[in-house]
Formats: C-alpha cells, structure tokens, sequence
C-alpha cells in the first residue's frame, strides 16, 4: 500500500514504457544514485572503509562500471549507470558488513526502481525511485553505522620483583646471581616486553636472571581483551 501513491502517478509512463520497450535511443541517459555513510557513537580515530554493493534484480539490466563502492569513514559515493533503451530497470542496494566488533552496521537494502521513456524528440528521460527495507519510499540511500559509545580501552601491568636476601652470618657475595622465571598459563596470554629477558620457545616464558637483591622489572604486559 505504500507504493499506491508513486504507483498511480507512474502508470501513464509505465504504460508509454511498455508500449516502447526495446526502442533504442541515439544519445543514452545517465543516472546517478547517490549513497552516503552516516556514523554514530565514538568514531575518531576508527579509520575503517565502508563498501556498498549494487545488484541488478532485472534480469539484462545495465549496471555501473563498478558494482561496488568503497567509502571511507562517514562520507558519499556515486553509481553511474547508462540506459540507451526504454524499460523499468530494478536494482537491490546494500552493505556488505565489516569486521569491526565495536560497530553495529546498517543492513537495510534498498530497491531502487528507474524508469526510461522516451521524451518524444529523440531521446531518454528517467524517472528513479528509491524504497528501503521497510518498503517507504526514501529520497536517497542512507547506511546509519553506530559504534559503542564507549570503547574498551586496553589495560597494562607493570609485574614488579622484589629480591631481599637475608644473611644469617658473615657477608652475601655481590655476584651472587637469581633467576626470575614467568610462565604463561597459555600460549596466547600477554605477557611482558621484555628485550633483555631471555624467551623459552617452546613454553613461551620469560627469564630474567639479576645480580644480588633489589627491586625489578619484568616489563609492561597489555590487556585488550
């Protein structure tokens, strides 16, 4: 019921449309369908692309150069598409989702709708309609992406050590010599930056190996998840 209005105001030129499908023009048209990104929530820094994708829902339809567009953060692209012949041309219009865990991304699809009639000199005249997933018509195709207002922000860890020695009697050697091992509990837990440290390949610890007591540091361990 929603597309009865449009309907009714087109049916004269659905008609003309039909009554000339296949007559071909000497100078094709072009249309332009105009798409945007619109971004919500915390967005700075995101650096993330967005693609749009334009299908043909008629069979033979013409379609544009590039099937796709790629636009970068909240900003618009274009599909130019030629027509030279008279017909009702449908097309389904989305976006492909990213991986970013952090945004909810904007899955409406839109059919866009272009008519092609003949001006009556000659040539091409096109007459587009554009209608979202809820089947209302829209003046253009817009995709609202929204990210989490708040962003996990990583966590550190500076691990410190502490080595006191006690001496009962006489004196501690100077050059006296302790380990500090840290093993990871699994493969992939973080664990700290540490150049002077040696690695052990094949658990994935971290040895440390100072002279008499004091305070130390195994490095910065970071936290994203």
């Amino acid at each position: 019921m929603k597309r009865v209005i449009c309907g009714i105001l087109l049916i004269a030129a659905l008609i003309y449309v039909l009554a000339l499908s296949g007559v071909a023009a000497d100078d094709p048209v072009a249309v332009r369908v105009p798409v945007r990104i619109e971004l919500k929530g915390q967005t700075s820094g995101t650096g993330e692309y967005f693609t749009v994708e334009i299908t043909a829902k008629t069979p033979g339809a013409p379609m544009p150069n590039e099937s796709a567009l790629s636009i970068d953060g909240a900003g618009s692209g274009t599909f130019v598409i030629s027509y030279s012949e008279v017909g009702v041309y449908s097309y389904s219009l989305r976006q492909i989702p990213g991986n970013n865990p952090d945004c909810a991304y904007d899955t409406t699809v839109y059919t866009i709708t272009v008519y092609v009639t003949s001006n009556g000199n000659g040539g091409l005249e096109v007459t587009t309609l554009v209608y979202d997933s809820s089947d209302d018509k829209v003046n253009s195709a817009v995709f609202t992406n929204e990210y989490a207002s708040t962003p996990i922000e990583p966590a550190e860890l500076d691990p410190p050590i502490e080595k006191t020695v006690e001496v009962r009697s006489g004196s501690a050697p100077d050059d006296s010599v302790f380990t500090f091992v840290m093993i990871p509990s699994s493969r992939n837990a973080p664990m700290p930056e540490n150049d002077e440290a040696e690695r052990d390949p094949s658990t994935g610890a971290l040895i440390m190996k100072k002279k008499g007591p004091g305070s130390y540091e195994f490095g910065i361990m970071h936290f994203d998840e």
